[in-house]
Parts: structure tokens; C-alpha cells; sequence
């Protein structure tokens, strides 16, 4: 059996904004840098541990409450860090049946919509 125990080789700045203003000045502070966002996460840090992707600075969007919703008032909006399983919940999603297929439970909580 093949285990990822590889150690991030590389250092950067983790910055956890509260809100979308946080963010969104974060963005511009370091927009001349490397920068990548964290949303759920599963996909990135593997890339950063695999093919060792470049990163100056690490913005995790997660705990930005006004990004997780699922929203079907005026056709369907999906925040960014919204997880699978809460769009499975939501009766009127017509994607719930393809989001069923998703069958690890760590993806169903971790793994959210931003691309």
C-alpha cells in the first residue's frame, strides 16, 4: 500500500479571512503574488504536495459564513464553500441525484462547489 506522507516542502503564508471584505482585500494586497484559495481543499493541497504547485500565500475562504448557502429563490446560486452535503439536503437542487454518487463521507463534508 502507497501512503501521501510527503511534508509540504515548500513555506507560505496561510491567511484566513472572516469575511468576503477581508478577502477580497487580501486579494488585492497580494495580487502581484502567488496566491491560491483554499476552499474545501482536497484537490489543492494534494496538488501542492504531488507536483509541488508554487504558493506565496494560502487564503482559506471556508469560514466565510456568506459563502456557504444554497439558494433557490431566483433559479439556483451555490456558494463557493458550500459542501455536497448540504446540497444534497436542499429539496429543490435538481443536481442532488449526481451529488449522491459522491460516496466518501469526507467529501461529502469537505469538498465543496468552488472550482
Amino acid at each position: 500500500m502507497q501512503t501521501n506522507t510527503k511534508i509540504l516542502a515548500q513555506e507560505f503564508e496561510y491567511l484566513a479571512p472572516k469575511t468576503i471584505d477581508e478577502a477580497l482585500d487580501l486579494l488585492d494586497k497580494y495580487k502581484d503574488k502567488n496566491i491560491k484559495i483554499l476552499a474545501g481543499g482536497t484537490d489543492l493541497l494534494v496538488k501542492i504536495k504531488t507536483i509541488d504547485l508554487k504558493v506565496d500565500y494560502l487564503i482559506n475562504i471556508k469560514n466565510i459564513p456568506e459563502l456557504n448557502f444554497v439558494d433557490t429563490n431566483q433559479g439556483l446560486r451555490i456558494g463557493a464553500v458550500t459542501p455536497l452535503s448540504h446540497i444534497i439536503r436542499e429539496e429543490k437542487v435538481k443536481i442532488k441525484s449526481s451529488t449522491e454518487t459522491v460516496r466518501s463521507p469526507l467529501l461529502l463534508c469537505n469538498f465543496t462547489s468552488a472550482p
